[in-house]
Parts: structure tokens; C-alpha cells; sequence
């Protein structure tokens, strides 16, 4: 991973060994698994309208969360924070294994 990535927050999900994570995410109450539709992206996202947190498939049953849109456009940090705090919590009340990762300026 290089510095920029390290300093990123993200959700990092993960199942259990042979599990295909997508058809997981695709039954989480209050988020959408669709095609993010940005050329060059990442191809999937988890969207609650026009919110969308971009999804990076590391392997079949593990899944990190990358750009937080719109927010890392505006460069709205504390909003983009928010939204994966609220997707955190969604993701364990699905019963799905997940914990975000900060950078310690995230965190503050």
C-alpha cells in the first residue's frame, strides 16, 4: 500500500473463507450494491441514494471501501467519516464482519 492509501479511512468487510462477500452486501437494509459508473473506478458501490461509498474487492470475501462520494469531492472529511460510520453500523446489524480503519487525523 503506498502513504496515500495508508492514510485513508476505510471499512474493511470481510466473511468467512469461500464466501462470495458481494451477495452479502447486495442484502444490507438501507444500501444499494450498484455499478459505481465512473470509467476507470472501482466497478462496485454501496449507495443510500446520492451517497455512494466506492468498494475495493481485495478477494471474494474481503472488501475495503474506498472514495466516499460525494464527500471526497467536496473535501467534506467529517461528512465522509459520518457516512462510513453509519455504513459500519449497518454492515453489523446485517451481521457482517467489518471494522474502519483511520489515519490518526481522522480520528481527531
Amino acid at each position: 500500500m503506498d502513504k496515500n492509501q495508508m492514510q485513508m479511512r476505510s471499512v474493511l468487510i470481510y466473511g468467512t473463507e469461500g464466501e462470495i462477500l458481494l451477495n452479502s452486501l447486495s442484502q444490507v437494509p438501507g444500501w444499494e450494491l450498484t455499478p459505481l459508473g465512473i470509467a476507470g473506478g472501482h466497478e462496485h458501490c454501496l449507495s443510500n441514494g446520492n451517497e455512494k461509498v466506492a468498494l475495493h474487492i481485495i478477494a471474494p470475501n474481503v472488501v475495503s471501501t474506498s472514495n466516499v462520494l460525494p464527500y471526497d469531492w467536496e473535501h467534506n472529511q467529517a461528512s465522509a467519516n459520518e457516512l462510513l460510520k453509519k455504513l459500519s453500523k449497518a454492515l453489523t446489524d446485517a451481521g457482517i464482519e467489518n471494522i474502519i480503519s483511520a489515519s490518526e487525523s481522522d480520528l481527531a
